[in-house]
């Protein structure tokens, strides 16, 4: 929703990217991702499925900022 007036985030990140290194090649996790949280704002990420995870990785969990 736009209302026209500018808002600050209370959470800004930009340009994030997150590799992890598996046994069978490096996960890219995150590529460049930018984003803006608002108050009110949930936001989330979350793993595959368990059976399209790297079964090296072992570090893929949900976060709710």
């Amino acid at each position: 929703m736009n209302t026209g007036i500018a808002r600050t985030p209370k959470l800004g990140v930009q340009a994030a990217s997150k590799v992890y290194t598996t046994a069978s090649g490096d996960l890219l996790a995150l590529d460049r991702c930018s984003l803006d949280v608002h108050a009110n704002e949930i936001v989330s990420t979350s793993a595959p499925p368990a059976a399209a995870r790297p079964r090296s990785c072992g570090r893929c969990r949900a976060c709710i900022v």
